[in-house]
């Protein structure tokens, strides 16, 4: 397995655990969601940039308003 596919894939595994279909989750809570379960699964933290881009890659459009970004299609679990 490739690195990039390897990185992918927890990225993936993260946003599993993490979120379910919705309308929207606004990306700092997403970011730190998916940063959270990965310290507690062993792997470093996920940038910005990489989280955005994996989720654009998955058909996530992520849109800006004046003082926030949001990430369409995808709301975190209440658990989390």
């Amino acid at each position: 397995m490739h690195v990039d596919d390897a990185y992918r894939a927890v990225v993936f595994n993260a946003l599993r655990a993490t979120t379910r279909d919705g309308p929207y989750a606004e990306q700092r809570a997403l970011l730190v969601a998916v940063n959270h379960w990965a310290g507690q699964n062993g792997v470093g933290p996920v940038p910005m940039d990489s989280l955005m881009r994996i989720v654009g890659g998955a058909g996530y459009p992520h849109f800006q308003t004046d003082r926030r970004g949001y990430v369409a299609g995808l709301s975190l679990k209440d658990d989390v």
